[in-house]
């Protein structure tokens, strides 16, 4: 399994947050190999994302959609992007009824 992880600074996650879930997260979520997206609110504005896909190249092509999306859809509500980075999940735990 391969992560990608992102970071943004906005002017607003409250404005940023529906664009995701209605737009962003059904593209990737059709990507093969999606095996899950959590985005989270760091404070002051800072947010991060975190995909998981089975393949690095399913990752890389996410990130690929991720910037073309996003100069499309968020351009106006970012004040700083960082780079986006891939690993592969090297240990992981779920709990049991995540399972079922």
């Amino acid at each position: 399994m391969f992560a990608t992880i992102r970071r943004y600074q906005t002017v607003s996650p409250a404005k940023i947050t529906p664009l995701i879930n209605d737009g962003l997260i059904p593209l990737i979520s059709e990507i093969k190999g999606f095996e899950g997206y959590y985005c989270l609110d760091l404070g002051d504005g800072m947010m991060s994302s975190v995909t998981l896909f089975d393949t690095r190249e399913a990752a890389e092509q996410c990130n690929q959609m991720v910037v073309e999306w996003g100069l499309k859809n968020t351009e106006s509500l970012l004040t700083k992007k960082f780079e986006p980075f891939i690993g592969e999940v090297v240990a992981q735990k779920q709990p049991a009824h995540a399972l079922t």
